[in-house]
């Protein structure tokens, strides 16, 4: 059930990553992709130390339950936000209806 609940966690980082390669400027890419990355690998020994500590305290399936709840807002949003829903091909993507100006896109 774990893995199961990873399923949409991988396709919305696969849909975000892709997004972002098209929308972001040439020259802003790496400078992005590295905060996220140095975001990504502080938070992940992070939650290795809190998830051992609840599961000690509490047991190991009460803390996989919890993170397979914490998951369910990400897959309601993409189930209930239209936008989302009907997110279209990266590469024919509007930068202004995603909040982005279009000055700051890479015309393609």
């Amino acid at each position: 059930m774990f893995g199961a609940a990873q399923i949409p966690l991988g396709v919305t980082n696969i849909v975000f990553v892709s997004t972002l390669q098209e929308l972001l400027p040439v020259e802003m890419v790496g400078r992005v992709f590295s905060a996220i990355a140095g975001a990504v690998s502080m938070a992940g020994p992070l939650g290795a130390l809190l998830g051992g500590f609840l599961g000690y305290m509490f047991g190991s399936s009460i803390v996989y339950s919890l993170g397979i709840w914490a998951m369910l807002p990400v897959s309601n949003q993409w189930f209930i936000d239209p936008l989302l829903r009907n997110i279209p091909n990266p590469r024919k993507m509007d930068p202004v209806k995603y909040g982005l100006s279009r000055h700051t896109a890479l015309n393609r």
